[in-house]
């Protein structure tokens, strides 16, 4: 058990840790612990090697996390579901486990892990401490990617506590992608559910796809294009426009999906104008 713990435990040692994961993967345990994993879950099949590995989200990463399955189009990935994997006792729980096999086998070493404030620590070369991102950060990454704009049409923002968007669906997809988009339940949305119509977590909706999928967030009145106004120039508009709402996350995400379908459709008109 202690080698397959410091073996799971390399993929944290990254970056500019002290030691880091070619250390760890020098060391007899970390080899142990892969013969390990190998044993109970099967070799790992390299990515070109791998149909499933062109499809994955981090969206779908999480949820096969919790679920221990991959995700079809309908299933429902909630913030909650992320939250539970980064929860204070869990994360105290992982670290004390770390730090248990690391002294019973490599006691010379000290251990780059520790628990502080609901975060894992790893100790990096320059005699600091790194807290792992956690399930705001993540789910922040989730959401940005479910509404699906090529290009993000906002400044950078600190990344909210509370999530305003707290599930997202998986969708079918042309490309095979398990994308998600943003989904409100009726407990989101502040309507009062019977015990007997509360929905699971695993929950599905039927008939989604990037073409029909409903995604609850309300549009808003778009500061229009001017005559002959180039893409780009819009698009710097309506950047201002969106940060303008930056302290109110709920007025900031509608801004961001309102101003991605409106650049989207102006970009469109824009590449089928007639010719002068």
């Amino acid at each position: 058990m202690d080698s397959f713990l410091l073996y799971c435990c390399t993929l944290h040692l990254c970056g500019h840790a002290k030691p880091d994961s070619h250390w760890m993967e020098r060391t007899p345990f970390y080899k142990r612990g892969r013969e390990v994993r190998d044993a109970v879950f099967g070799p790992i099949i390299p990515s070109h090697l791998d149909p499933e590995y062109p499809r994955r989200t981090m969206a779908s990463i999480y949820f096969e996390a919790v679920h221990h399955r991959v995700p079809v189009p309908g299933d429902i990935l909630h913030y909650q579901d992320i939250a539970n994997l980064y929860g204070e006792k869990e994360v105290k729980v992982r670290v004390e486990d770390i730090q248990g096999a690391w002294a019973r086998r490599l006691p010379d070493t000290p251990c780059p892990f520790r628990y502080e404030d609901g975060k894992m620590l790893i100790h990096q070369d320059d005699d600091s401490w790194k807290a792992e991102e956690g399930a705001a950060y993540w789910w922040n990454y989730i959401v940005d990617k479910a509404f699906d704009s090529r290009r993000c049409i906002y400044t950078p923002r600190a990344i909210p506590e509370q999530p305003t968007i707290r599930a997202v669906v998986f969708i079918e997809s042309k490309d095979g992608k398990r994308r998600v988009k943003p989904f409100e339940t009726k407990a989101d949305a502040g309507i009062e559910m019977l015990p007997d119509k509360q929905q699971s977590p695993t929950t599905q909706v039927d008939h989604l796809s990037e073409e029909t999928c409903d995604l609850q967030v309300p549009p808003l009145t778009v500061p229009p294009p001017t005559m002959g106004e180039h893409p780009d120039k819009y698009l710097a508009r309506l950047d201002i426009w969106i940060a303008a709402a930056l302290p109110d996350s709920t007025a900031r995400d509608r801004r961001y999906r309102s101003g991605c379908d409106a650049i989207d459709r102006y970009e469109e008109a824009w590449s089928n104008r007639s010719p002068k």
